[in-house]
């Protein structure tokens, strides 16, 4: 059953213990303890998972392609109710200084009903809520569109309605909290978080002032001989390209899966409309 606004008030708290909590993922032993009854489960089908839709850097997308605005507007468009957190859990939790905490996520799906009868969150309709995926670009935000298996125990209106709901997070690199420590997931875990089919490549000009290595949520850019050289495992959620001064990174079509046509295809089981 949802829970209550003043318990919910109460676990936003938490948030930097909860924060602690993720990072023992890296623990073999406490880190499964952690890792199973909140990021993964024990059967398939309850798995959560993630996907980051970067929209905050302009992409280079061939005709007949959808952008990745596209992608979401859809999303949004297709949900048959909509709400919006009062205050975002990660930036207030974090006491984030960065970026507005009242700033709070955007929950499509008629399992998450219950957030507004007990005053976590506001009911807003198509344009308003495409205008809080809208305001999240204008902040330089990043999109995570996300199915938790943890958040829907607290927040759908009965478990059993947990496949109708769905959450479009405006996530900010500093305190969120998946975006913090999606870096620590392994193996198949790991795999059930990423991109939509962008990632991100060196371009000219680029002088090694280490800006990129400093923001990218997965660490995976190093400065060697004066240049930015990236690894394995982009999400391309692209704040390294929007906080580059010289922009010289570039995002572009790539990795492991290609750009999709709907969102959906990457939550199967998930019913909004």
């Amino acid at each position: 059953m949802t829970v209550s606004r003043k318990n919910f008030e109460r676990i936003t708290r938490f948030a930097p213990a909860i924060d602690w909590l993720a990072r023992q993922i890296r623990i073999p032993v406490i880190g499964r303890l952690f890792f199973a009854p909140w990021f993964i489960g024990f059967r398939r089908q309850e798995m959560s998972r993630g996907r980051v839709v970067p929209l905050n850097v302009e992409l280079p997308v061939g005709e007949g392609k959808v952008l990745p605005s596209d992608l979401l507007e859809k999303l949004v468009r297709k949900a048959s109710y909509r709400v919006v957190f009062n205050w975002c859990f990660c930036r207030t939790g974090m006491n984030c200084q960065k970026y507005p905490q009242d700033f709070g996520c955007l929950m499509l799906g008629e399992a998450t009903r219950g957030l507004v009868e007990k005053g976590v969150a506001r009911e807003v309709d198509e344009e308003e809520a495409l205008n809080v995926v809208r305001r999240g670009k204008e902040l330089g935000l990043v999109h995570m569109v996300m199915w938790i298996k943890g958040e829907t125990h607290l927040l759908a209106n009965r478990r059993s309605e947990a496949h109708r709901m769905l959450e479009i997070c405006q996530c900010c690199p500093c305190c969120c909290l998946a975006l913090r420590n999606v870096k620590h997931l392994k193996g198949a875990a790991r795999e059930r978080w990423k991109g939509i089919g962008f990632t991100a490549r060196r371009g000219d000009g680029c002088n090694g002032c280490g800006d990129c290595a400093e923001i990218c949520p997965m660490d995976i850019i190093s400065i060697e001989e004066g240049e930015a050289r990236f690894g394995e495992g982009c999400l391309g959620c692209g704040l390294c390209a929007s906080h580059c001064p010289r922009d010289a990174i570039e995002m572009i079509s790539g990795g492991k899966d290609p750009v999709g046509e709907d969102l959906f295809a990457y939550f199967e089981g998930i019913e909004i409309s």
